[in-house]
């Protein structure tokens, strides 16, 4: 999932855009299949991740008797990017990994980017 590409065009957020022409290569994009500038969807998510940690805040889980409000970690990657959702998803996988904690799991605790 590492090595995927994602071309300039697959990206809605102006400001993502103009950093896959500006530092992107040509390459051939795994979501619509075109060819031109693309970015690793690893160097991807660091940005994303960048923008997340100053921009947005982790919501806990509540007990089942609360409704609980927001985007799950997919869609809101997929929203603020403004990137195809499959894309957003191995974007959100890829940041899960990076953040993953064995003793949080054990402890049930959550752990950013999860969809748990």
């Amino acid at each position: 999932m590492k090595d995927k590409l994602i071309c300039h065009q697959c990206i809605e957020d102006k400001y993502l855009k103009v950093i896959v022409q500006k530092d992107g290569q040509d390459g051939f994009c795994d979501f619509c299949r075109g060819s031109g500038t693309s970015i690793a969807l690893e160097k991807l998510s660091s940005i994303i991740d960048k923008v997340f940690t100053q921009h947005y805040n982790m919501a806990f889980p509540e007990p089942p008797e609360y409704e609980q409000y927001g985007d799950s970690a997919t869609e809101a990657i997929m929203n603020a990017a403004g990137i195809p959702e499959n894309a957003a998803e191995q974007i959100r996988e890829i940041l899960e990994k990076e953040y993953y904690d064995f003793d949080s799991a054990e402890s049930e605790i959550a752990i950013e980017f999860s969809d748990d």
